[in-house]
Protein backbone atom coordinates (compact mmCIF):
# COMPACT_ATOMS: atom_id res chain seq x y z
CA UNK A 1 0.00 0.00 0.00
CA UNK A 2 1.39 3.33 -1.03
CA UNK A 3 1.90 6.00 1.64
CA UNK A 4 -0.56 8.85 1.17
CA UNK A 5 0.45 12.23 2.65
CA UNK A 6 -2.22 13.88 4.73
CA UNK A 7 -3.95 16.67 2.88
CA UNK A 8 -4.05 20.04 4.70
CA UNK A 9 -7.40 21.67 4.83
CA UNK A 10 -8.02 25.27 3.97
CA UNK A 11 -8.42 26.16 7.64
CA UNK A 12 -5.34 24.29 8.85
CA UNK A 13 -2.74 27.00 9.78
CA UNK A 14 -0.58 24.93 12.12
CA UNK A 15 2.43 25.32 9.86
CA UNK A 16 2.03 29.11 9.59
CA UNK A 17 2.00 29.43 13.38
CA UNK A 18 5.23 27.50 13.79
CA UNK A 19 8.48 29.35 14.47
CA UNK A 20 9.44 28.83 10.84
CA UNK A 21 6.34 30.75 9.77
CA UNK A 22 7.86 34.21 10.60
CA UNK A 23 6.35 37.07 12.63
CA UNK A 24 2.63 37.43 13.04
CA UNK A 25 0.99 40.83 12.56
CA UNK A 26 0.68 41.32 16.32
CA UNK A 27 4.35 40.53 16.83
CA UNK A 28 5.32 43.03 14.13
CA UNK A 29 3.17 45.70 15.78
CA UNK A 30 4.85 45.05 19.13
CA UNK A 31 8.31 45.34 17.56
CA UNK A 32 7.37 48.60 15.84
CA UNK A 33 5.99 50.00 19.10
CA UNK A 34 9.21 49.12 20.94
CA UNK A 35 11.31 50.78 18.23
CA UNK A 36 9.15 53.91 18.44
CA UNK A 37 9.55 54.09 22.22
CA UNK A 38 13.32 53.64 21.97
CA UNK A 39 13.54 56.32 19.26
CA UNK A 40 11.59 58.70 21.49
CA UNK A 41 13.91 58.05 24.40
CA UNK A 42 16.97 58.64 22.22
CA UNK A 43 15.52 61.89 20.87
CA UNK A 44 14.68 63.07 24.38
CA UNK A 45 18.16 62.16 25.57
CA UNK A 46 19.75 64.13 22.73
CA UNK A 47 17.55 67.12 23.57
CA UNK A 48 18.52 67.01 27.24
CA UNK A 49 22.21 66.70 26.37
CA UNK A 50 21.96 69.68 24.03
CA UNK A 51 20.18 71.76 26.69
CA UNK A 52 22.89 70.96 29.25
CA UNK A 53 25.61 71.84 26.74
CA UNK A 54 23.97 75.18 25.99
CA UNK A 55 23.61 75.97 29.68
CA UNK A 56 27.26 75.07 30.26
CA UNK A 57 28.33 77.34 27.41
CA UNK A 58 26.40 80.30 28.85
CA UNK A 59 27.89 79.74 32.31
CA UNK A 60 31.36 79.54 30.77
CA UNK A 61 30.86 82.73 28.76
CA UNK A 62 29.82 84.64 31.87
CA UNK A 63 32.05 83.22 34.59
CA UNK A 64 35.16 82.14 32.69
CA UNK A 65 35.36 84.42 29.65
CA UNK A 66 33.76 87.76 30.53
CA UNK A 67 33.90 88.02 34.33
CA UNK A 68 37.71 87.80 34.77
CA UNK A 69 38.21 90.13 31.81
CA UNK A 70 35.97 92.73 33.42
CA UNK A 71 37.90 92.36 36.66
CA UNK A 72 41.17 92.95 34.79
CA UNK A 73 39.71 96.05 33.14
CA UNK A 74 38.64 97.47 36.50
CA UNK A 75 42.08 96.78 37.93
CA UNK A 76 43.60 98.87 35.13
CA UNK A 77 41.00 101.62 34.86
CA UNK A 78 39.53 101.89 38.36
CA UNK A 79 35.93 101.21 37.33
CA UNK A 80 33.88 98.75 35.34
CA UNK A 81 32.72 99.61 31.82
CA UNK A 82 29.43 101.47 31.58
CA UNK A 83 29.92 103.33 34.85
CA UNK A 84 28.24 106.36 33.24
CA UNK A 85 25.15 104.42 32.09
CA UNK A 86 22.14 103.43 34.14
CA UNK A 87 18.62 102.19 33.37
CA UNK A 88 15.43 103.92 34.40
CA UNK A 89 12.19 102.30 35.48
CA UNK A 90 10.85 102.96 31.99
CA UNK A 91 13.59 101.09 30.13
CA UNK A 92 14.81 98.61 32.72
CA UNK A 93 13.75 95.61 30.62
CA UNK A 94 15.36 96.86 27.40
CA UNK A 95 18.49 98.41 28.92
CA UNK A 96 21.74 96.77 27.90
CA UNK A 97 25.17 98.34 28.26
CA UNK A 98 27.05 95.42 26.72
CA UNK A 99 28.38 97.56 23.83
CA UNK A 100 30.44 99.38 26.48
CA UNK A 101 31.79 96.03 27.63
CA UNK A 102 32.78 95.05 24.11
CA UNK A 103 34.69 98.27 23.46
CA UNK A 104 36.37 98.17 26.88
CA UNK A 105 37.53 94.57 26.58
CA UNK A 106 38.02 94.10 22.84
CA UNK A 107 38.36 97.60 21.42
CA UNK A 108 41.56 99.36 20.49
CA UNK A 109 43.32 101.49 23.04
CA UNK A 110 42.83 105.28 22.97
CA UNK A 111 42.93 107.39 20.95
CA UNK A 112 41.95 104.93 18.21
CA UNK A 113 39.36 103.20 20.39
CA UNK A 114 37.82 102.99 23.84
CA UNK A 115 39.62 99.92 25.10
CA UNK A 116 41.30 99.67 28.48
CA UNK A 117 44.96 100.32 29.16
CA UNK A 118 45.92 96.73 28.34
CA UNK A 119 43.21 95.96 25.79
CA UNK A 120 42.35 93.56 24.37
CA UNK A 121 41.55 91.62 27.53
CA UNK A 122 39.76 88.76 25.81
CA UNK A 123 39.15 87.28 22.38
CA UNK A 124 35.46 86.68 21.86
CA UNK A 125 34.12 84.28 19.26
CA UNK A 126 33.57 86.45 16.20
CA UNK A 127 30.58 84.43 15.00
CA UNK A 128 28.78 85.48 18.20
CA UNK A 129 29.50 89.19 17.82
CA UNK A 130 26.43 90.85 16.31
CA UNK A 131 24.92 94.24 15.55
CA UNK A 132 21.29 95.25 15.59
CA UNK A 133 19.67 95.26 12.16
CA UNK A 134 15.91 95.26 11.59
CA UNK A 135 16.54 93.34 8.36
CA UNK A 136 19.02 90.99 9.99
CA UNK A 137 18.81 87.24 9.52
CA UNK A 138 19.29 86.46 13.23
CA UNK A 139 15.93 86.85 14.95
CA UNK A 140 15.69 86.58 18.73
CA UNK A 141 12.27 85.03 19.41
CA UNK A 142 11.20 84.21 22.96
CA UNK A 143 8.96 81.41 24.22
CA UNK A 144 5.90 83.64 23.72
CA UNK A 145 6.81 83.86 20.02
CA UNK A 146 7.61 87.56 20.39
CA UNK A 147 10.49 88.91 18.32
CA UNK A 148 12.66 90.73 20.85
CA UNK A 149 15.45 91.66 18.49
CA UNK A 150 16.87 91.32 14.99
CA UNK A 151 20.61 90.99 14.47
CA UNK A 152 23.29 90.04 11.99
CA UNK A 153 26.92 89.11 12.42
CA UNK A 154 29.23 92.10 12.63
CA UNK A 155 31.64 92.41 9.74
CA UNK A 156 35.34 93.08 10.25
CA UNK A 157 35.02 96.84 9.86
CA UNK A 158 32.16 96.99 12.37
CA UNK A 159 34.11 94.88 14.84
CA UNK A 160 36.86 97.52 14.84
CA UNK A 161 34.62 100.59 14.73
CA UNK A 162 34.16 102.00 18.27
CA UNK A 163 31.03 103.85 17.18
CA UNK A 164 29.20 100.67 16.15
CA UNK A 165 27.29 99.08 19.01
CA UNK A 166 28.11 95.40 19.24
CA UNK A 167 26.50 92.65 21.27
CA UNK A 168 27.52 89.10 22.17
CA UNK A 169 24.89 86.40 21.79
CA UNK A 170 24.30 83.44 24.07
CA UNK A 171 23.73 79.82 22.92
CA UNK A 172 20.04 80.57 22.29
CA UNK A 173 20.69 83.60 20.09
CA UNK A 174 19.87 86.29 22.66
CA UNK A 175 22.36 89.05 23.52
CA UNK A 176 24.02 88.91 26.91
CA UNK A 177 22.85 91.77 29.12
CA UNK A 178 25.10 93.96 31.24
CA UNK A 179 24.62 96.84 33.65
CA UNK A 180 27.19 98.46 35.93
CA UNK A 181 26.19 99.03 39.56
CA UNK A 182 29.37 99.53 41.57
CA UNK A 183 29.91 103.23 40.83
CA UNK A 184 26.31 104.24 41.56
CA UNK A 185 25.89 106.05 44.87
CA UNK A 186 22.20 105.28 44.94
CA UNK A 187 21.59 101.56 45.08
CA UNK A 188 18.39 100.53 43.33
CA UNK A 189 16.13 97.58 44.09
CA UNK A 190 16.83 96.07 40.69
CA UNK A 191 20.57 95.75 41.34
CA UNK A 192 21.62 92.16 42.00
CA UNK A 193 25.38 92.67 42.51
CA UNK A 194 25.38 96.15 44.01
CA UNK A 195 29.15 96.45 44.40
CA UNK A 196 30.05 95.43 40.86
CA UNK A 197 27.80 94.61 37.89
CA UNK A 198 25.03 92.36 36.66
CA UNK A 199 25.83 90.19 33.65
CA UNK A 200 23.37 87.59 32.44
CA UNK A 201 21.73 85.54 29.74
CA UNK A 202 17.95 85.58 29.59
CA UNK A 203 18.04 81.82 29.06
CA UNK A 204 16.28 79.52 26.61
CA UNK A 205 12.83 81.03 27.14
CA UNK A 206 13.99 84.51 26.09
CA UNK A 207 12.19 86.18 29.01
CA UNK A 208 14.21 88.88 30.78
CA UNK A 209 13.33 88.20 34.42
CA UNK A 210 16.59 89.23 36.08
CA UNK A 211 16.15 92.85 35.00
CA UNK A 212 13.76 93.24 37.94
CA UNK A 213 16.45 92.52 40.52
CA UNK A 214 17.32 89.83 43.07
CA UNK A 215 13.69 88.96 43.78
CA UNK A 216 12.91 87.81 40.24
CA UNK A 217 10.87 84.66 39.64
CA UNK A 218 12.54 81.58 41.12
CA UNK A 219 11.39 79.55 38.11
CA UNK A 220 13.23 81.86 35.73
CA UNK A 221 15.91 80.24 33.58
CA UNK A 222 18.10 83.36 33.46
CA UNK A 223 21.81 82.62 33.98
CA UNK A 224 24.06 85.28 35.53
CA UNK A 225 27.06 86.15 37.65
CA UNK A 226 25.18 85.59 40.91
Amino acid sequence: MLFQPKNRGVGDRSQDLSPEGGFTLIELMIVIAIIAVLAGLVTKGIGLAQAKAQQAEAINDINTVLFPSLQAFKSDMGAYPGWDKSPTLDDIEEFNSFPDVYEALCGRRPPAGRGGRNAPYVELKLDKVVVEDEDGDLLAINSDNDVIGAFRKADREEQRDPDTEKFYIDPWGYPYIYRENGSKRRKEDWMIKESSFDLWSIGPDGINSACEGPDFDEESDDIGNW
